[in-house]
Parts: structure tokens; C-alpha cells; sequence
């Protein structure tokens, strides 16, 4: 890559972080910047594409043992007399 497309490149994807992080439309952050709409809308997406060519996988995470089971009992009184009550292992 060419250092003049790599300093538009990092122009552009600074024009564009700063635009997502104002809160602002697109086109009012242009109009405010004096930039192209068009031009502005083109190194969105081509800069969000190329992040999407980045290889998405898996990782392997090692297991752990079980935690030990805890013993609890919640009640809640509700109106009218009712009462809820749950215990361990009755879910």
C-alpha cells in the first residue's frame, strides 16, 4: 500500500471514529468538516469491510469442576396470603 493511501486510509478512519463517537448524523458531521458525503459514505464502508476480512474463530477455554452445589431456600410472602417458597434442586 502506497504511504499517500495509508495516510488517507488513517484520515478517513479518524473522520469516521470521530463521526460515530459525536453522536451526530453522518451528513451533519460532513457538512460541520467540509467533507464529502459520498466520499465520506465510500471509506465507511470500505474501511468496515476490510475489519470484517479479519479471520473470526473459536478459542479453546479449558474446563473447570463443577462448583459445589449450594443448599438455599428463598421465600417471598406475597398478597393475600400466599406464599412462595424455592429450594434448592426444586428448578
Amino acid at each position: 500500500m502506497s504511504k499517500s493511501t495509508e495516510a488517507e486510509r488513517k484520515q478517513w478512519r479518524a473522520h469516521i471514529d470521530k463521526q460515530s463517537i459525536s453522536g451526530v448524523s453522518a451528513r451533519r458531521y460532513c457538512q460541520a468538516n467540509k467533507l464529502s458525503e459520498s466520499a465520506f459514505s465510500y471509506w465507511k464502508r470500505k474501511l468496515l469491510s476490510s475489519k470484517r476480512d479479519v479471520d473470526i474463530g473459536f478459542i479453546e477455554v479449558p474446563s473447570v469442576s463443577a462448583p459445589q452445589r449450594w443448599e438455599y431456600r428463598t421465600e417471598v410472602n406475597l398478597p393475600g396470603g400466599i406464599r412462595l417458597v424455592i429450594e434448592s434442586g426444586s428448578l
